[in-house]
């Protein structure tokens, strides 16, 4: 093992290209954040908004909030937001088990 990880004694490496939730910091920005979407999500908000700058943990905040959820919650992260109407329509159908993402390649690319 090269790097980092051998020097301060790490199994794997915390950073990458994937935001992992195992290594979220709770700061007081992040917690706050964090606790906000959760209770919109608790009191069954039709949809939530995460913003901010590049690199300020948004993807991780959202991927620890689906990693917390109950299994029977039905939500869809859209983290494309130059989606046109008819794509956003499409990954939420997908998401939310709707149409198959087989059956959307069909009608994008080719008559089924």
């Amino acid at each position: 093992m090269e790097g980092y990880e051998p020097f301060f004694g790490l199994n794997e490496a915390p950073f990458s290209l994937a935001p992992n939730p195992r290594f979220l910091f709770g700061s007081a920005s992040h917690s706050a954040a964090l606790a906000q979407v959760a209770y919109a999500l608790e009191r069954r908000e039709p949809l939530v908004v995460l913003t901010g700058e590049i690199g300020t943990g948004k993807t991780l905040l959202c991927r620890t909030v689906l990693q917390r959820l109950e299994r029977k919650t039905f939500l869809a992260v859209v983290d494309d937001p130059l989606l046109d109407r008819d794509d956003l329509l499409r990954l939420l159908l997908q998401d939310f088990g709707v149409i198959s993402k087989d059956r959307s390649r069909q009608r994008c690319g080719q008559p089924a």
